[in-house]
C-alpha cells in the first residue's frame, strides 16, 4: 500500500475525489500512509483535475454541455447559482456533490479571468482536501473506538464506503 497508495490517490482524486480521500485518511489512521502527504498529493490532483476542466471551457466547447440533456439542466442550475455567488462559488463548489466536473467547465465558458481563478482554486483544493483527509482520518479513529480488532475488518470497512459512494452516486 505504502508504494503505490500515494499514486492510486493522484489518479483516484480524478475519478472520484472524496470516496479516494477519505480511504486515503482512513488508511493513514491504520498507518498504512502518512496524513501530510495524503493531503498533499490530493490537493495537487484536485488542483490539476479543476484546472484541465477550466482551461477546456476557456477553449470554448460548450458542445460538451450543449449534447447531454441532463448535463445541460445542472449546468443551467449551476450557472445562476454561481453568477450571484461567483467568488464563494469557485472556492466551494466540490463540496457540492455532482459539481466537481462541470463548474470549473463553466468558470471556464463564463471567461472568469484565469489568474483569479487559479488563485481561488488553490483556496478551495486546500479547503477541499484537508477536509475529506480529515473527515477520512476521524472515521479511521471512530472505527477503531468502535471496532475490536479493526485490523479484520478493514476490509470490509472499505468495501462499505465504496458502495456506499456508490449508491449515492446511483442516487
Amino acid at each position: 500500500m505504502m508504494h503505490y497508495g500515494y499514486l492510486a490517490i493522484l489518479v483516484g482524486v480524478f475519478l472520484e475525489g472524496e470516496t479516494v480521500l477519505i480511504l486515503a485518511g482512513f488508511m493513514a489512521h491504520r498507518g498504512y500512509l502518512n496524513l501530510a502527504p495524503v493531503i498533499f498529493i490530493a490537493f495537487i490532483g484536485a488542483f490539476l483535475y479543476t484546472q484541465l476542466f477550466y482551461i477546456l471551457g476557456r477553449k470554448g466547447e460548450a458542445e460538451f454541455i450543449e449534447r447531454n440533456p441532463s448535463r445541460k439542466l445542472r449546468a443551467d442550475r449551476i450557472s445562476a447559482l454561481m453568477s450571484s455567488h461567483e467568488t464563494l462559488g469557485m472556492i466551494g463548489y466540490r463540496f457540492i456533490y455532482g459539481t466537481r466536473t462541470i463548474a470549473p467547465f463553466l468558470f471556464g465558458l463564463s471567461e472568469s479571468a484565469p489568474r483569479r481563478f487559479t488563485y481561488l482554486n488553490l483556496i478551495g483544493a486546500l479547503l477541499w482536501t484537508i477536509t475529506y483527509g480529515f473527515l477520512g482520518y476521524s472515521f479511521g479513529h471512530i472505527c477503531e473506538i468502535l471496532i475490536e480488532d479493526l485490523e479484520k475488518h478493514e476490509i470490509w470497512i472499505v468495501a462499505g464506503v465504496i458502495s456506499f459512494s456508490f449508491m449515492i452516486f446511483l442516487f
